[in-house]
Order: C-alpha cells, then sequence, then structure tokens
C-alpha cells in the first residue's frame, strides 16, 4: 500500500464533492460506488446538491480539524443525524490509520490483511462512522469471523468458512466432526456421507439446514454458508442484505459488470459467491450491518457509542455471546491506535451547509 498512486477526493454529507488529485487509480481498492460518477450524481441529486469537482484540480488547504460532533446514543435513531457543518473524508488519514492498525495485525493474517485492512476503514470513512471505538469494533469482528481474508486452512478459499477435515472410514463412507453442531446443544456431533460429495452437502445441511432461511436438504446451506468479512449466513440474510444495499444505492465493479445498476440488480441469493470475491462489498456487509444492525437486529451504536464503550456486549450484533470476551480484547488493541489516528480522517467545514 505504501506509495501507491491514488486520489484525494473529499466527499461531504451534503452531496458535494472537492478534488484535490487526480482521479482514483484502480489499485486503491476503495469499495465500489466511490469514483462511480453516475453513482455521485444520483446522490447529489438526492441531496439537491451539485457535483462541483474543482475543475482547475488546485490543492484546497486543510482548514483546522474540527472536534467531532455527537455520535449515536446508547439506542441509537436511525437515520443517524446530519451534522450541523459538513464532513469531509481525508484519504490520506486513512491511508495512514491503516498503516497504525496493520502494525498490530499479526503477521500470520498477512498479506490479506494488507490490503483488507485499508479496504474495511476505507467503507468505514465513508459511512461516516466517526467514533474510532465502533471502527475498531468492526476490524476485531473482521479480525475474528474471517482473519481479514486469510485462509484458514491451506485448502481454503479467502473469505468463505470451511469445515473440518472429511476422513474416509473403512467401509469406503466418509465422516466428519461438524464444527458447527458440535457446540450446539443436542445436535449430532459428526456428519457422515456415502461419498465426499454426499458428505459436503450434509455437512452443511447439518450445520445450517432448516434455518436462517435455508431449506432442509437442498443446497442452500453450502450456499448461504458464512462468507465475506463478517460471514453473512442464511439465505434469509443474504436477501435482506441485497434489498437493502438496492435500496442504498450502493454499486460495485466484479466480472466486468457494475452491479446496483437496474440492469444489473444486487442479488446475492443468485450470485452468493459475490460476498467472498468482492472486497468492497464485503467491506460494505461488514460495516453497514454492524451499524444498522440487520445480522440480529442488535446495532453496534447501542453498545458502543460517545456515552460507553460495552465490546463484550457488542457481540450480540453478531453472534450473541458467543467468544464476547476474545472478540472484545481483540478491539481493546486497535482502539489504542484509533484513538489518535481515526479523528484525523474527519474535518468539517467552516460554515454550516447550505
Amino acid at each position: 500500500m505504501a506509495g501507491s498512486s491514488y486520489a484525494h477526493r473529499r466527499w461531504n454529507r451534503s452531496g458535494t464533492t472537492d478534488a484535490d488529485q487526480p482521479a482514483f487509480a484502480p489499485d486503491r481498492g476503495l469499495s465500489g460506488d466511490i469514483g462511480n460518477q453516475a453513482r455521485l450524481e444520483r446522490i447529489a441529486g438526492q441531496q439537491g446538491a451539485g457535483l462541483a469537482p474543482d475543475p482547475s484540480l488546485r490543492p484546497v488547504a486543510r482548514p483546522e480539524r474540527q472536534e467531532s460532533g455527537s455520535l449515536a446514543p446508547e439506542t441509537s435513531p436511525r437515520p443517524r443525524e446530519r451534522p450541523e457543518r459538513e464532513t469531509f473524508v481525508d484519504e490520506f488519514a486513512v491511508e495512514a490509520a491503516a498503516q497504525a492498525v496493520l502494525a498490530v495485525v499479526p503477521d500470520q493474517f498477512m498479506p490479506e490483511a494488507e490490503a483488507n485492512v485499508a479496504r474495511i476503514l476505507s467503507r468505514c470513512a465513508w459511512e461516516f462512522i466517526e467514533n474510532p471505538h465502533q471502527v475498531a469494533y468492526i476490524l476485531a469482528t473482521a479480525h475474528w469471523e474471517s482473519r481479514f481474508g486469510h485462509p484458514k486452512y491451506s485448502r481454503s478459499e479467502s473469505l468463505v468458512e470451511d469445515h473440518n477435515a472429511y476422513r474416509q472410514r473403512g467401509d469406503g463412507s466418509w465422516s466428519a466432526r461438524n464444527h458447527v453442531t458440535t457446540a450446539r446443544a443436542g445436535a449430532p456431533r459428526y456428519s457422515h456421507g456415502d461419498s465426499r460429495e454426499s458428505l459436503d452437502l450434509d455437512y452443511w445441511d447439518d450445520a445450517y439446514g432448516g434455518r436462517l432461511g435455508n431449506q432442509r436438504g437442498t443446497s442452500d446451506a453450502s450456499h448461504f454458508r458464512g462468507r465475506g468479512f463478517v460471514q453473512l449466513t442464511g439465505r434469509s440474510n443474504y436477501a435482506e442484505m441485497s434489498r437493502r444495499l438496492t435500496d442504498e444505492g450502493f454499486t460495485y465493479f466484479l466480472d466486468g459488470v457494475t452491479w446496483g445498476r437496474p440492469e444489473t440488480p444486487i442479488d446475492l441469493e443468485t450470485h452468493y459467491d459475490h460476498v467472498n470475491r468482492s472486497p468492497e462489498l464485503a467491506a460494505k456487509i461488514l460495516a453497514y450491518g454492524m451499524m444498522e444492525g440487520t445480522f440480529t437486529g442488535q446495532d453496534l451504536p447501542r453498545y458502543v457509542n460517545d456515552r460507553r464503550t460495552n465490546y463484550t456486549g457488542a457481540r450480540a450484533v453478531i453472534n450473541g455471546t458467543d467468544q464476547a470476551a476474545e472478540v472484545a480484547a481483540i478491539a481493546r488493541r486497535y482502539e489504542r491506535v484509533l484513538n489518535d489516528a481515526w479523528p484525523r480522517v474527519f474535518w468539517r467545514s467552516f460554515d454550516p451547509p447550505r
């Protein structure tokens, strides 16, 4: 990431953008809708503001950074309130924050973390998540759930939940200790199949069949297993995220196609593998889903806001109380570097938006 060429575009909540460098380079790895001219114009139109980059591309002096205003309260309202002044994102400060975070990311998560930490932080910035403790917990979740994209086993696919080892028995059948049902009271600890292929179907059906919108006895549980940075699971969650991202006007680029347009709608039930194949999409699902409470009905600002930081309770946003203390400890590690680095990402104009 160091030394990469990319733009310093400042996007603000009122729908206008200032550009004081050339346009984003493809290697920047920002979320899919940033840099999409049609997307920016559509947002600007919705906000009643014009898209007005500086045609001369002259540098614009950055004023003294203003302190962030009030963040989400304990029981966060929706939608989140707009600040009294325009809020700008400094992409160079996002990059600096990513470098600070990478200094405390485990070495074994490299090289995937090197690119994906920057993607996640860029998405948090463009979601205007200003509280560094919220960002720390979002990073901790990606760390715990998906190792920032580093495969769990040598055979594993990045950002896709993998099974325990499959073993062939003496009679030719196959079995595996199921990593999901083992922790479920009254559920079988092992899955079985006459062949490796049938075991794979039964393994995931035992884990997630008949749950989260998955139809038992089908390939649903395998298709809609955990994917992406947050390990999105279950057909109903894939369908819900498709609807929400469409309503948001989000777009992402994959396989030569810009998804999220009328002719190429976001359909994660059909294209479930997009969640793991597009890191930009995965970062959006992670940050947006945690802030809005789409996974469990519990949103992150309920537990982490400007009045309190309850990292242990925040595990309910993803998975009840499962491994809550471990994820909280990881969040505190990232908090220590973000407390200084993250406030530098945002600054406000001197004059209120017109």
